[in-house]
């Protein structure tokens, strides 16, 4: 392969033309930080009816709380009178 006069040709005989060793590093380094916050919040989510919950029997024991806002079985409140 010959460059156009004035141009020096950047290819080498026996290099690969993928990534480089410490590109293949620095994706997966930037995929982890975009996957792992993404993860927690999809996790955090998925628990968010156990978390309030949890919240509201704390507040309960603190002594700040009323027993009708907390349910028993988790998604059911108590049956009303």
């Amino acid at each position: 392969m010959t460059a156009a006069p004035g141009k020096r040709s950047t290819f080498r005989p026996g290099q690969r033309g993928g990534p480089q060793p410490g590109e293949a590093s620095q994706v997966i380094r930037k995929a982890l930080l975009l996957l792992i916050p993404l993860a927690a919040a999809g996790i955090a989510a998925s628990q968010w009816q156990d978390i309030t919950r949890y919240l509201k029997i704390k507040q309960m024991s603190l002594g700040n709380g009323h027993p009708e806002n907390v349910p028993a079985g988790g998604s059911q409140a108590y049956p009303k009178p």
